[in-house]
């Protein structure tokens, strides 16, 4: 048989939350079998569970007869009394009917909180209760007219058609979403890929557009010669006056002299 450790010690700062505790405990009492134990021992593992702070709550109930201390769910009775103040069943009904599905709320967590909401209500057709706020609280009246069309509806119907119905909306608009980012994708691969031809006629273009360069003629060898070549004259004597880097047919001093 498995083990089952039982729920955590109980918040006394929090308690509201104790219906929350006290269903975690009676599921721990019918899986270890403890409800078929002496109720002097189910009180005392309750009492165990619930932490330190029981005890001094236990000694101050009363009970209406000598021995219901140590029955379990005279004790228990006593504890629901301690934590839970009377409800207001007008109140809880009204925050019922006033709940509605919410902008960007799923059906299910709407459905979820309707169930929450009804286990204060004190509603003797929970179901039906349920079912109708379903109906008129979903956020998608074209949901809601349909379901109010059917005269035989359930529960479980109204809850599967609400789930289905938001399912599907929910995929068609995912398939929306990705066609429309496939055309985009398409359209840009279109208007950044230049066809051929319009490539051709705009490096023609480009090509007529260039200037022709000219080398000019070089003052010191008297030839034509690109920007980086070197010239020939450099370290070389002129025949005509002696100097260095020039070549006698472009000799300034022998210029000079015929001038002369």
């Amino acid at each position: 048989m498995p083990k089952f450790n039982p729920p955590p010690s109980f918040n006394f700062s929090t308690p509201s939350e104790w219906p929350d505790w006290k269903q975690r405990f009676e599921r721990y009492r019918i899986a270890t079998k403890l409800h078929k134990d002496d109720e002097d021992i189910q009180v005392n593992c309750l009492i165990y569970a619930m932490g330190k702070e029981a005890e001094h709550i236990f000694k101050s109930l009363v009970f209406d007869e000598a021995g219901d201390e140590e029955k379990y769910e005279k004790v228990m009775n006593k504890y629901d009394e301690y934590f839970v103040p009377k409800k207001n069943v007008i109140h809880e009904r009204a925050r019922f009917r006033e709940r509605k599905q919410g902008i960007g709320e799923s059906s299910e967590a709407f459905i979820r909180a309707l169930y929450e909401l009804a286990e204060h209500c004190d509603f003797s057709d929970k179901n039906d209760q349920i079912r109708d706020q379903i109906v008129i609280g979903l956020k998608d009246k074209e949901v809601s007219e349909k379901l109010q069309l059917r005269s035989t509806l359930t529960l479980e119907q109204a809850i599967q058609y609400a789930r289905q119905t938001e399912l599907v909306k929910t995929q068609i608009q995912d398939q929306m979403t990705q066609f429309k980012s496939l055309d985009e994708v398409k359209r840009y691969g279109k208007q950044k890929q230049p066809s051929p031809q319009k490539y051709f006629n705009a490096k023609q273009t480009h090509n007529r557009r260039k200037p022709i360069s000219s080398n000019p003629q070089c003052s010191r060898c008297n030839r034509k010669q690109g920007q980086d070549a070197r010239c020939s004259a450099m370290g070389q004597r002129c025949k005509a006056c002696n100097k260095l880097n020039h070549f006698e047919v472009c000799c300034r001093t022998k210029k000079c002299e015929n001038r002369t």
